[in-house]
């Protein structure tokens, strides 16, 4: 195997791997977008959220009402 098929199988697994968590990320959106506004708001609030729940409850919220 040369260094550039090297390369290349290194990208393709990268690109894979992204693929794989951006598909995860919008079933996490999906089920959050189930939830109701004061439950979105909860999330905000609280601080056994993770940032990146909180960042997701923002954006629907933010979807949801125009902001």
């Amino acid at each position: 195997m040369g260094f550039w098929d090297a390369v290349g199988n290194i990208a393709g697994a990268l690109i894979e791997a992204g693929q794989r968590e951006q598909d995860r990320l919008r079933g996490e959106v999906r089920e959050s977008a189930r939830l109701s506004d004061r439950e979105l708001e909860s999330r905000l609030s609280s601080r056994n959220v993770s940032n990146r729940d909180k960042a997701v409850a923002k954006f629907i919220l933010e979807k949801r009402h125009g902001k």
